[in-house]
């Protein structure tokens, strides 16, 4: 099958990567960031992160070709990774303050931060370019069919990637080996809860529907929108901004039920509304200034014509 063959080159692709990568003398660290600040990663963080499966985002640029039209965004996937991790964190930490009745547990932390981390490893060549080439070949549109049919959702192709990445056999073989992970008592379940996290499918905990888990990376206000957002906005030098305090104020998980069964929800309180309406405008104007611009439109199409004609000398 089209996943059987992809899954068996990521894996001979991790394999490559992570097999002589040692973890000897990374420490915990407290990166700086322009748009986080300082933020703390812990040693099993930082043995990832470190890792050469991560250290190749630093040459992806996170905008693409933009670059040629906003000379200053030159920030890549690994930035971006970062930040997604040190927003997981505080977010987690704002929800556990919000929330009387329901606390977010350390091992559910812990995955969300991995979940963070590795919610970008399957980026390629100029992120979302690349993917626009390679999510339409014959392969991969079957697998696309597959995980669709598997689990009821549509990725983007990058999101599929990672998924596969995060659960072959050389990625667990390395995690549940070399990195010192607070809890590896079922590796298997960890990896597969990521993975869904990533693709945006809810995690299911017995019968409760644990979807604030997978909303946080993966969701209408996660914080992978909350970082880019700033991030590229900032980079490019445009006068975006929205009040990411009051919104970390007013996010909680409220407990309700849906057809009989529990869900545990990601949700804002009606006086924050403003704040998701500030979030959703700026990424309007940032799409239309952006990544729709149309000399990043222009010579985006350039790069995907010179790909195809290599495609055919094959």
């Amino acid at each position: 099958s089209s996943y059987k063959q992809i899954a068996d080159d990521v894996n001979n692709f991790v394999k490559l990567k992570l097999d002589h990568f040692s973890i000897e003398g990374i420490e915990a660290k407290t990166i700086h960031d322009p748009i986080w600040g300082s933020t703390g990663y812990s040693e099993w963080e930082m043995q990832l992160i470190d890792s050469p499966l991560i250290q190749r985002l630093r040459n992806i640029s996170q905008v693409g070709l933009a670059v040629l039209t906003y000379p200053a965004a030159r920030h890549s996937r690994f930035e971006h990774t970062l930040g997604v991790a040190a927003a997981t964190k505080r977010l987690v930490d704002r929800i556990n303050t919000n929330c009387e009745k329901f606390k977010i547990e350390a091992d559910i932390k812990n995955k969300l931060v991995l979940a963070a981390i590795m919610h970008d490893a399957g980026h390629c060549f100029y992120s979302h370019l690349s993917e626009s080439i390679y999510g339409n070949l014959k392969d991969f549109s079957e697998l696309k069919n597959d995980i669709k049919k598997i689990y009821g959702v549509k990725p983007k192709a990058h999101e599929i990637l990672s998924l596969v990445i995060v659960n072959s056999d050389a990625f667990k073989k390395f995690f549940s080996e070399r990195v010192n992970y607070p809890n590896k008592s079922n590796i298997n379940r960890l990896c597969e809860d990521v993975g869904k996290i990533i693709i945006g499918v809810n995690i299911m905990d017995g019968e409760t529907i644990e979807s604030y888990q997978t909303s946080i990376i993966n969701g209408s206000f996660d914080v992978d929108k909350l970082d880019y957002i700033k991030r590229d906005s900032y980079t490019a030098g445009l006068a975006l901004d929205f009040d990411i305090e009051r919104l970390f104020t007013k996010i909680k998980v409220h407990t309700l039920s849906v057809d009989g069964q529990v869900e545990h929800r990601l949700v804002i309180q009606a006086n924050g509304v403003t704040a998701i309406e500030e979030l959703t405008f700026c990424q309007i104007i940032l799409f239309s200034y952006i990544y729709y611009h149309q000399k990043v439109l222009i010579t985006e199409d350039m790069i995907k014509d010179y790909v195809q004609a290599l495609l055919k000398l094959d």
